[in-house]
């Protein structure tokens, strides 16, 4: 049945979720070409293009998803190929519309402040911070024991200059989960508090545990890193 697009969507769905991404990226763009483009396709296409490293496609998925419908997580994903490719003004836009659509969501103003922060805009990002930790923090309220919230906080607080808090936060995230994303954000922490080794420690463990090397590669937080002998061979080896 060549011409099943659920088939195609279905193989991608897998594909994007056992790390296969260019592949995934593939098959979603077969569902585009059989005539079946919407707006979560071409979400799910901008999503396995951007972990696989192809920002440029990316971002024309999701500028192509934004034309069909306009969401707040649309936005921010867009924002963040802006971010991964140095386009970081265009990067702030994305996450001011995802912020305007979705104004109680941490992450939507953690992105921004992250875009705000590589640029030099310190005050705005800070302001920017305090409101994503406001919001985690009322979600903590929820669900205390929400790993990928708690990791969320941990490296906003980390921006804030609350370490100790920040640093209870991240423990308390690997107490309840292996994800590899946690460890990537701990190495963040870690680079930002002078702690180089460190760093390249645990981000040599998120890379073990699945963590795309390309996105580690293209992270502006990540940029002092990227002379140093050990993190070129993390990211060369992985590659």
């Amino acid at each position: 049945r060549p011409g099943d697009w659920e088939s195609y969507n279905n193989l991608g769905s897998l594909y994007f979720w056992t790390g296969r991404f260019s592949d995934a990226a593939e098959q979603f763009q077969y569902v585009i070409d059989l005539g079946q483009a919407n707006h979560v396709v071409y979400t799910n296409l901008g999503a396995a293009s951007m972990l696989s490293g192809d920002f440029d496609k990316s971002i024309m998925a999701y500028q192509a998803a934004l034309e069909l419908e306009s969401q707040n997580e649309t936005y921010s994903n867009l924002g963040m190929a802006y971010y991964y490719t140095e386009r970081l003004d265009e990067a702030i836009d994305a996450h001011r519309k995802a912020v305007e659509l979705s104004p109680d969501n941490h992450l939507a103003w953690s992105n921004l402040g992250d875009a705000l922060w590589v640029v030099g805009r310190e005050d705005e990002a800070r302001v920017a911070f305090e409101y994503a930790r406001d919001r985690a923090a009322s979600g903590l309220e929820i669900n205390p024991d929400d790993a990928f919230l708690l990791m969320d906080t941990a490296w906003i607080q980390t921006m804030l200059g609350e370490a100790h808090a920040a640093r209870e936060a991240i423990s308390r995230a690997h107490e309840l989960s292996d994800d590899p994303y946690i460890y990537y954000i701990e190495g963040l922490m870690l680079l930002r508090e002078g702690n180089v080794d460190g760093a390249i420690r645990t981000l040599e463990d998120a890379v073990e545990r699945g963590h795309s090397v390309t996105m580690m590669a293209a992270e502006p937080h990540l940029a002092d890193l990227r002379d140093n002998e050990d993190f070129r061979k993390l990211i060369g080896k992985s590659q």
